[in-house]
């Protein structure tokens, strides 16, 4: 079974850091939230809401110089 516990990621890059990330976790939850939770990332995404590689490319390296 997959590990299912939350991650937390930090990224130095010379004095700029990426905020911690806490993301979504499948331990606690019943299908139903489950399931409500890949619908909102559908949702989003029918609403144009998505970027390019190049377009997150440029976001970071705008942002964080990376």
């Amino acid at each position: 079974m997959a590990n299912t516990a939350p991650v937390s990621a930090r990224i130095e890059t010379d004095s700029k850091k990426l905020p911690d990330i806490n993301h979504f976790s499948t331990k606690d939850i019943i299908k139903a939230e489950f399931d409500a939770e890949l619908q909102k990332g559908v949702v989003s995404i029918n609403n144009g809401h998505t970027h390019s590689a190049g377009d997150v490319d440029k976001m970071l390296a705008d942002e964080f110089g990376i």
